[in-house]
């Protein structure tokens, strides 16, 4: 019975410090370090205006879509169809797109770039759903200005630009995609399109460590830029 208690307390014991150090002392310690290292990283990549206010992450996209506020005040994204049939919304033209967002609500319906509910569209290469979106949408995309070359031809569609990703809400473009909607933003806003360039250019972000990714350009950043007049 002795030997058995002996054994029972050192064994309660190794427990005990197993879950001090693993449960206790090394989250602490890592979430310290993660919090004098990566602050940013640790507490959300979270991006706030020149008042100090957060207005997002760098993690999460956000849609520019135009929107509408009926009398009880509930403001809903504006939506039409394009020349395939295809329910889309409205385009803020002011703003820099995000990639399309095919996220829903609680109840099932669209309700694109909603974080609390990630999905893709799951649609195949070879579906004629997926066909008819993306013709559609790179047909309304070239309406409105975006990729178009000099003398008014329709240019190459970034395909970034008229396909989802598997979250709904990609924080980021390529630098073709951002690029491509430099005449439609421009336009909008009576910029010199080459000063907007500058600012495109100047919100890119390079490859990791140089070799791994393409460039890419976070479009809340961007926009928030836009607003507060840096290339005006």
């Amino acid at each position: 019975m002795r030997r058995f208690l002996a054994e029972l307390s050192t064994g309660v014991r190794i427990t005990l410090l197993i879950a001090v150090l693993c449960g206790i002392a090394y989250p602490l310690a890592m979430t310290g370090v993660a919090q004098v290292a990566f602050n940013g990283n640790a507490n959300g990549s979270l991006i706030s205006d020149h008042k100090g206010n957060v207005v997002g992450s760098s993690l999460i996209g956000q849609c520019y879509y135009k929107t509408s506020t009926d009398n009880s005040g509930k403001v809903t994204y504006q939506t039409t169809k394009d020349d395939q049939g295809n329910p889309i919304f409205v385009i803020d033209t002011r703003y820099f797109q995000s990639r399309p967002s095919f996220t829903v609500d609680a109840n099932g319906k669209p309700l694109p770039c909603n974080a609390a509910n990630s999905t893709g569209s799951n649609l195949g290469p070879s579906s004629k759903t997926l066909v008819s979106r993306i013709t559609g949408y790179t047909d309304y995309l070239h309406s409105l200005g975006v990729a178009k070359n000099p003398d008014g031809t329709n240019a190459p569609m970034p395909v970034d630009l008229v396909t989802g990703d598997f979250t709904g809400f990609d924080p980021d473009i390529s630098e073709a995609g951002a690029l491509a909607q430099l005449s439609m933003v421009a336009g909008a806003r009576h910029l010199d399109p080459a000063k907007l360039h500058q600012l495109v250019e100047s919100h890119l972000t390079g490859r990791s460590l140089g070799i791994f990714g393409s460039p890419y350009v976070n479009v809340l950043s961007l926009n928030m830029a836009l607003d507060a007049g840096a290339a005006s």
